[in-house]
């Protein structure tokens, strides 16, 4: 089979730890198509520029490319500002802070071609800590099986998570729906959606990407820690409303009208979210009431009054 052009795109921000090990991965993957390699750094404040610098130097018969944003962008207009210069028909997205297996292009064309050329496709991770120890494995979900409104549905309602750090996706995502809103943090949360309203989004089960944690989000969630809790959903219900704002126009580009009708019910409940995390008192108290045990009865008087506040300005 003819194998695809790639372009593998490394995204690098303040990554001067593990960049040696994170470009190295990229470099050294054994796939016998061509690969074109985009080293991208977001205007880092360590060394990071000239790590990546002295990394390719041993690399010279390679086709790569680096760039340095003279100001950060942030993940949305890092992302557009890649694709623009990507020639590649599969774009493999790389973090430099994340190690790759070496067939991991090669395992994700192979899939590509052998399974109807889905437009995006994620593998099964391994998290390993600062030190890159393995913590664990995480698989994903074979939506291949899913109808694509049934994918729709759970995508936009967050019931089903792309691996983001293991994702790739065929350049159609930006070449029918255009580049992402500036703001986007969360791009696994916006590209699948274009991909299922595309050509679907592919699974493949094989630990492909080694992704590392070091006190991000997934620690907040498990903490008993409530300050830090009302933190992380005051920014991320602010995030995931920029996440739906970009979710709405590519629905609307395609009229898709059974996810825009799912997309607006799941705005209104982010939006009250978002309000009720703006007023601190009020989320610790409903919190609390949870983790505590507290009566459903109890639950939902404490959420009606805090609703009902909002709106009257209490």
């Amino acid at each position: 089979m003819n194998l695809p052009k790639v372009s593998a795109l490394l995204l690098s921000y303040n990554h001067e730890k593990y960049l040696n090990e994170s470009i190295n991965s990229v470099l050294n993957q054994n796939y016998t198509g061509e690969i074109e390699f985009i080293i991208s750094d977001d205007c880092s404040t360590d060394r990071s520029l000239e790590i990546i610098n002295e990394v390719i130097s041993k690399f010279n018969k390679l086709n790569i490319q680096v760039n340095s944003n003279s100001q950060n962008l942030g993940i949305g207009d890092h992302l557009n500002l890649l694709m623009s210069m990507a020639k590649g028909e599969l774009c493999v997205v790389f973090a430099g802070d994340d190690i790759s297996k070496h067939n991991r292009i090669s395992a994700i064309c192979e899939y590509w071609q052998k399974n109807g050329r889905p437009t995006s496709i994620y593998s099964a991770i391994e998290e390993i800590d600062a030190g890159g120890k393995v913590v664990r494995e995480r698989r994903g979900v074979d939506t291949r099986v899913l109808h694509s409104n049934i994918l729709i549905n759970k995508l936009l309602k967050r019931e089903i998570s792309i691996l983001g750090c293991s994702h790739a996706w065929h350049r159609e995502v930006f070449d029918v729906f255009g580049g992402l809103d500036r703001q986007i943090v969360n791009e696994d949360r916006t590209i699948p959606v274009r991909s299922a309203l595309l050509h679907g989004i592919g699974f493949v089960d094989e630990p492909l990407v080694q992704y590392r944690i070091t006190g991000g989000i997934s620690d907040i969630k498990m903490t008993n820690n409530t300050e830090l809790l009302y933190n992380y959903y005051k920014i991320n219900s602010s995030r995931e409303l920029v996440d739906l704002m970009q979710n709405e126009k590519d629905l609307l580009l395609v009229d898709n009208k059974i996810g825009l009708k799912i997309l607006r019910s799941r705005r209104a409940y982010i939006s009250l979210m978002n309000k009720l995390s703006n007023r601190k008192a009020n989320f610790f108290d409903f919190y609390r009431a949870v983790i505590d045990g507290a009566s459903i009865k109890k639950c939902l008087a404490l959420f009606y009054r805090y609703y009902l506040g909002i709106f009257f300005g209490h």
